[in-house]
């Protein structure tokens, strides 16, 4: 696999099958379309102008993909690259968007280069084609073909399938329409095996003078029931992540069985290293805090529970105290104390058992950027962010 580093911090992955598709339409073009269309030109025009349309098929393609990349860095979507391979492109990203118009945007951010791409070729070879000489002639030629390629592709990529852009657009309405992230997936995967079966059903029914037409429809009936095949299992296994599975490992929080070492706070006292347990405050609180390595390189947090275990408060830390000249860290609970703490209210829970997909969403939208993960009996068993989710889902 050739990898290649593009604009927007995304890499470019080129694998083998995708050399089959680049020398299909090259020897495509030089021994069919070209010479049919220029009978009296050389072969060496002829492959020059094959290669140069291939050279600008896979440009366009690559731009399409950069288009959904654009708008998934504008959105703050994680990018973890773009794959070529036989049947075109995808692009892959990490995070999930946080609202139905976010959605539809990603969705129709590629299809829109395609639309403009289409237009340029267009133009620029109608314009070419008004030249008498005939190197103009050829590249005009080549323009429109372009033209034709970038208008095709936009029809095809707009078939409400998904995981196709036309698909994820029709996912962004039907969330909007719902309210319901899970339940549009599952709507537009209806609506995808629906499609299947009528162009199986033209392609098996029609005429068999229409042969040419026939082979067409049950190719892109094949096609299309792979990519929703794919994204049916890709859903699948996002489905069977719960939100137990997501708890960020750097908050060791009681109730979850993590066995990460926490640094429990005594009234006055420097915590030190301990397995994660719950120590008395005043009132009968306790509280529960993340490790020190955490709380030195980012926001960390103290979820302050009470007798029975359910979590009362969440204070967010950045660094709390200086450490010693050793670089040891001292963590009282008096300037615990002293931070704004966010008391917890159900808004702010979720269900250990939760789907970890549809809670994402809810998880992007919130400010602070975390939930509380009780269990059945509503006691706190540990703390979800929104990267520490992205991670999860993105690691599958």
């Amino acid at each position: 696999m050739l990898t290649v580093r593009l604009p927007f911090d995304v890499t470019l992955r080129l694998q083998a099958s995708w050399l089959i598709t680049v020398a299909a339409i090259f020897a495509f073009c030089g021994m069919f379309i070209l010479p049919q269309q220029f009978q009296g030109l050389s072969a060496r025009w002829i492959w020059a102008a094959a290669l140069l349309t291939t050279a600008l098929y896979c440009l366009s393609l690559i731009l399409h993909e950069l288009g959904h990349a654009a708008a998934a860095s504008r959105l703050g979507l994680p990018v973890d690259g773009i794959h070529l391979h036989l049947f075109g492109g995808v692009l892959l990203i990490s995070g999930i968007p946080r609202r139905p118009w976010e959605e539809l945007l990603l969705a129709l951010s590629g299809p829109l280069v395609s639309l403009v791409l289409g237009g340029v070729f267009l133009g620029l070879g109608l314009l070419l084609q008004m030249i008498p000489a005939e190197p103009a002639q050829v590249l005009g030629y080549v323009s429109v073909l372009l033209a034709v390629y970038n208008l095709a592709a936009l029809l095809l990529n707009m078939i409400p399938v998904y995981p196709m852009d036309g698909g994820r657009a029709v996912r962004a309405l039907l969330w909007a329409a719902t309210g319901r992230f899970r339940l549009s997936i599952d709507l537009a995967m209806v609506l995808g095996v629906v499609l299947v079966g009528l162009l199986l059903a033209g392609g098996l029914l029609l005429p068999r003078h229409y042969l040419f037409l026939n082979l067409a429809l049950l190719m892109l009936a094949v096609s299309i029931a792979r990519m929703a095949w794919q994204g049916y299992w890709r859903m699948r296994e996002l489905c069977a992540v719960r939100i137990e599975d997501c708890l960020d490992e750097q908050l060791p929080l009681e109730g979850g069985g993590n066995p990460l070492l926490s640094r429990s706070l005594a009234d006055g006292v420097s915590a030190s290293p301990a397995p994660t347990s719950k120590q008395p405050l005043e009132g009968g609180a306790h509280q529960i805090t993340c490790d020190q390595e955490y709380a030195a390189s980012g926001p960390g947090f103290v979820v302050r529970c009470d007798t029975d275990g359910r979590a009362v408060e969440v204070v967010e830390q950045r660094v709390l105290a200086a450490g010693d000249e050793d670089g040891d860290a001292g963590i009282t609970a008096g300037s615990v104390a002293e931070s704004a703490g966010v008391a917890v209210t159900p808004e702010d829970c979720v269900a250990a058992d939760a789907v970890a997909i549809d809670v994402m969403p809810r998880l992007q939208m919130r400010a602070d950027g975390w939930l509380v993960v009780v269990d059945d009996g509503g006691r706190c068993c540990g703390l979800v962010t929104r990267q520490g989710l992205e991670n999860c889902l993105a690691g599958l």
